[in-house]
């Protein structure tokens, strides 16, 4: 229950996830939050963060509507705990809006990704690698829309896109925003001229 041991626990939870061996990591981020919470209590940053991240690994092994309750719980308490535009409490936001699309409720999930952006952008350093990845997700969300708005998502990529190169040119959220970037330029040149 030493702290290290904690922050050490999250970590190799979330490198596990990083292997996509997500039910380890999931059994170790049920571990950890039990820990965590017991030693810090329920809404200490780091609880937060373990809870967070074991979000994270429900949406990706399926389970959207698992990884929602966790970060509806999250989020409030961030948002009274540390502000609605605390950096941490955007990122559970677009946690949230990304859920929404892993529902197939994009239109949902829509809001969710704009007003974290928006707020990050206000109140973030303008060279934050966050911002790469929250516009990645916006970008993604346009594109997820029936009917697709890409035009929009070309616009929030291709803004994003000069400061990701610039500042973190190697970075996987970097090289992940450039590829949809491309990949949804593909999708617009393919739509016949009369759709």
């Amino acid at each position: 229950q030493h702290p290290d041991t904690l922050v050490a626990m999250n970590t190799l939870a979330k490198n596990l996830r990083t292997l996509n061996r997500l039910e380890e990591a999931h059994d170790l981020y049920m571990q950890a939050f039990k820990l965590t919470a017991d030693i810090h209590g329920p809404e200490h940053p780091d609880t937060l963060m373990v809870m967070n991240n074991w979000a994270v690994c429900k949406r990706r092994m399926g389970d959207a509507w698992g990884a929602m309750e966790v970060y509806e719980y999250v989020l409030e308490v961030r948002e009274r705990v540390l502000g609605p535009e605390h950096k941490d409490t955007l990122t559970t936001l677009g946690n949230m809006g990304a859920c929404w699309e892993a529902v197939d409720c994009p239109a949902v999930g829509l809001p969710l990704h704009q007003q974290a952006l928006e707020a990050a952008q206000r109140t973030l350093d303008s060279e934050d690698e966050l911002l790469v990845m929250m516009a990645n997700n916006l970008g993604n969300c346009y594109a997820s829309q029936n009917p697709p708005q890409y035009e929009d998502a070309m616009q929030v990529f291709e803004q994003a896109a000069e400061m990701a190169q610039r500042v973190f040119p190697n970075h996987p959220n970097t090289q992940a925003l450039l590829s949809n970037m491309e990949a949804c330029r593909a999708r617009m040149q393919a739509i016949p001229a009369d759709a």
